[in-house]
């Protein structure tokens, strides 16, 4: 185990020269970093490429003699972090204010620790693309809001993943699959951004060995096309499908869902479709964008009913097939 600093000259990090055992300004070239090194970008640190896979215990880039105020450039390649050990401070990532990190679109942040103890995540402010939590009986939590674009996953697949009641934007969120892993959203909101044609906004499909702590967490998307909700069996507290012009959604799974909210986008051909019956337990709101760009609301297969059960139900500018209303709430649309 090491802390290594990224020089005062910079360059990339798979050269040993980039790196002291000192400081940013010293010390003999110590790199490229493994996975039980301690990564510190400081105030005197230069400019670094991520030009091939990489991997540290923890990068910091608050530490040292300073905040690091360069640019970390991250080509297409993926940045491993974690190894059986904490990171220095119970610290796994910490981009800050006043730092360049510039992604390359294709590239990946893994979170792999197999050490129990809680990490924590800090993006600054910056733009993250896809970011994984894939480490066996690891914990992380947010420190502070994760941004992501349209473009970006967050998913889970290995360990434990808190918000830390931080805000959330993603391309997509996922956390399917069969390994032991825990997703605690507290009262986050998620928005999911710019979902791409035929996108998942949510992946959890499978709840096999998953623990899912909803808390009072809302999630949210936009979607500019076409897009799919996989709630598998979950419980859900607050979603909401706002559609854009002529964009469909469809919610697939048997889930229940505390509040339910789909708005149509301003355009003739928008719809909403259900490929199992859902319970919501509050309100369940489902409204088109006008008379006349109206949302229609029917069964993922044309012919085979599916159940709307709902507590509290608001329909305005919304046509239906092969949907069934149940609940509490009145269905009387007239």
């Amino acid at each position: 185990m090491a802390t290594l600093y990224a020089k005062t000259a910079g360059g990339n990090w798979s050269a040993a020269g980039t790196w002291s055992n000192v400081n940013a300004g010293g010390g003999d070239s110590s790199g490229p970093p493994t996975a039980a090194d301690n990564v510190i970008f400081e105030l005197l640190s230069g400019n670094v490429t991520i030009d091939a896979a990489a991997a540290c215990r923890s990068l910091d880039c608050a530490s040292g003699t300073g905040s690091y105020t360069g640019t970390i450039t991250h080509n297409a390649f993926t940045l491993s972090i974690g190894d059986g050990t904490a990171g220095a401070g119970n610290i796994a990532l910490r981009f800050i204010t006043g730092m360049v990190y510039a992604p390359n679109s294709a590239r990946t942040i893994a979170l792999i620790s197999t050490s129990g103890t809680q990490q924590a995540i800090w993006g600054g402010g910056r733009t993250l693309a896809n970011l994984t939590v894939n480490g066996a009986g690891s914990s992380y939590v947010l420190g502070e809001a994760l941004i992501g674009n349209g473009a970006s996953t967050l998913t889970v697949t290995s360990g434990t993943f808190d918000t830390g009641n931080q805000a959330v934007s993603c391309g997509s969120f996922a956390f399917s699959g069969t390994t032991t892993r825990t997703v605690t959203l507290g009262s986050s909101t998620i928005t999911v951004l710019n979902v791409g044609p035929g996108a998942s906004v949510l992946q959890a499909t499978d709840a096999t060995n998953l623990t899912f702590n909803v808390g009072t967490s809302t999630i949210t998307s936009s979607g500019l096309g076409n897009s799919i909700w996989q709630l598998g069996t979950l419980t859900w507290n607050i979603l909401e499908a706002k559609l854009i012009t002529n964009t469909n959604t469809r919610f697939q799974g048997a889930a229940t869902i505390g509040t339910l909210t789909i708005t149509g986008g301003a355009a003739k051909t928008p719809e909403v479709s259900f490929a199992a019956n859902l319970t919501v337990t509050g309100t369940l709101t489902i409204t088109g964008n006008s008379a006349t760009n109206r949302l229609m609301a029917r069964s993922s297969v044309i012919g085979t009913v599916r159940t709307l059960t709902a507590a509290t139900v608001t329909v305005d500018k919304v046509d239906f097939q092969d949907i069934t209303g149940a609940g509490a709430g009145s269905w009387n649309l007239s």
